[in-house]
């Protein structure tokens, strides 16, 4: 059975905001009750909306409910012993709402923020780092078919072999995986760019691509079987750590890199508007010297 961490949390937030809700006259729907505090329906699906993909939702909503249940009781609990009053429990509570609400105001900014890197800007922005832009690791260009039977695999290995030889083995090779790659637009899409290399070998068939580093450019392995299906792999080049790479290599980073520094320099420049408005209002007053930019050399 999956654990599930950050349920807990989340169920946490839950039974905290239950227990600040005012009691209502009418009983409200609910999955659990703990005294006045209720878990919803709501709070559940938005509890189990966080949770990743894969993980079993009845177990998942199980969890979620009984950790709801415990959470509510020892904060029940911490309540009636006065807990509340204590300064460090005070602190932190101040902090975890303004981190929780900080947080918010981040999302929202994030999601207001819809403007796209044009080609152009990705251009500019690659132009002017390409020495910053060198790779980091081995990336490799490869031709990957997957099929059900070794025959299949076999026919398709000897048709790579034929194209290798040809000046117009790239066409050819599009040929090959339309006829036998099982999932044909991974396998084109595989063979037209290149890719980490470290990626592969973590990827989930990571016992085919042990071939990979074994290859040198140009070359086939022998059919590969793994589970109930066949690979064949011809790595067609690999590009070493340090070589700089075609923009078309790294648009996926390219568009990370962007987006992260877009980012930052939109929430500074939200930051520094809401200062000058606090300081405008005169609702801002920093006394320590060195935050306010005195007494550094």
């Amino acid at each position: 059975m999956p654990r599930l961490p950050l349920l807990f949390a989340l169920v946490l937030v839950l039974a905290l905001a239950a227990g600040c809700e005012p009691a209502t006259p009418e009983p409200r729907a609910y999955v659990a009750r703990i005294g006045d505090a209720r878990l919803t329906e709501a709070d559940l699906t938005a509890a189990l909306a966080a949770v990743p993909a894969g993980v079993d939702s009845v177990t998942a909503r199980q969890q979620v409910i009984e950790q709801w249940v415990t959470a509510e009781l020892m904060a029940s609990e911490a309540e009636a012993r006065g807990l509340r009053d204590r300064p460090d429990v005070q602190r932190q509570l101040v902090e975890n709402e303004r981190a929780v609400l900080a947080a918010a105001l981040l999302a929202a900014l994030y999601d207001e923020d819809t403007a796209a890197l044009s080609r152009a800007e990705m251009e500019t922005y690659f132009e002017r780092n390409r020495e910053r832009l060198r790779l980091r690791e081995p990336y490799v260009r490869v031709r990957f078919i997957q099929t059900a039977t070794r025959d299949s695999a076999a026919t398709a290995r000897a048709a790579m072999q034929r194209a290798a030889l040809r000046a117009d083995q790239d066409s050819l090779w599009e040929a090959t995986a339309r006829a036998f790659a099982a999932d044909t637009a991974t396998a084109l899409a595989l063979g037209r760019s290149y890719v980490p290399e470290s990626r592969l070998l973590t990827a989930d068939e990571a016992s085919v691509w042990q071939a990979l580093p074994q290859l040198g450019s140009g070359q086939i392995s022998s059919v590969i079987e793994a589970g109930d299906a066949f690979y064949v792999l011809q790595l067609v080049d690999r590009a070493e750590a340090g070589t700089e790479p075609e923009l078309a290599w790294i648009e996926d980073e390219i568009t990370r890199q962007v987006t992260i520094q877009a980012r930052k320099q939109m929430v500074a420049r939200h930051v520094q508007r809401l200062r000058s408005e606090a300081e405008a209002r005169n609702e801002l007053d920093i006394r320590e010297p060195s935050v306010r930019g005195e007494g550094t050399p």
